[in-house]
């Protein structure tokens, strides 16, 4: 049995605005598999300053979960809710933090209704969150998000730590249109 898992590492805590710094955060996704090869830990130290809400899970000492988001005053968005597999239960098709496809202890539950409690602090009162077809829809539907029919996501995905092969659209070229 996992550490994580087992009696002694105690109940799950919530903090929001944890003290972490960008290489413990790095080092958690790697641990849990949310790193594509190339992601360098620089990128973590962003998202920690420039997400307007993060929350971080604990068993004990151990990072466990991660979750930030953004509110506009109207809108709200899930910008990332990572789990450890270790505690989403099995069995698991991906063994990605980023991708919840279990929640038997129940971290990403307490994740997403802090975020969206302190999301609603701020104004939110429309949430939007892209998942994964096929895998994501119980967890989120279970906890009161329904598809938007007729909606699609559109990207563009330049992120320099992929191969230019993966990535996905491309910016627009850049004019001074007369307006």
């Amino acid at each position: 049995m996992s550490a994580l898992r087992s009696r002694g590492a105690g109940r799950t805590r919530i903090v929001l605005n944890p003290r972490i710094t960008p290489k413990q955060l790095h080092a958690f996704y790697v641990r849990t598999g949310v790193c594509e090869a190339g992601y360098p830990p620089r990128k973590a130290a962003r998202v920690l300053t420039r997400s307007g809400v993060v929350l971080a899970a604990y068993r004990g000492e151990v990072m466990v979960g991660f979750a930030r988001g953004s509110c506009d005053g109207n809108s709200g968005g899930i910008d990332e809710l990572c789990v450890d597999p270790a505690l989403q239960g099995s069995p698991l098709r991906y063994s990605n933090a980023s991708v919840i496809e279990k929640d038997d202890f129940g971290v990403g539950r307490a994740l997403v209704v802090r975020l969206i409690q302190e999301l609603r602090k701020q104004g939110a009162q429309f949430f939007s969150n892209c998942i994964v077809a096929g895998v994501e829809e119980r967890f989120y539907r279970s906890l009161g998000f329904r598809e938007n029919r007729g909606h699609k996501v559109y990207i563009i995905d330049a992120r320099d730590y992929v191969p230019r092969s993966q990535r996905i659209g491309r910016f627009p070229k850049q004019s001074n249109p007369r307006i």
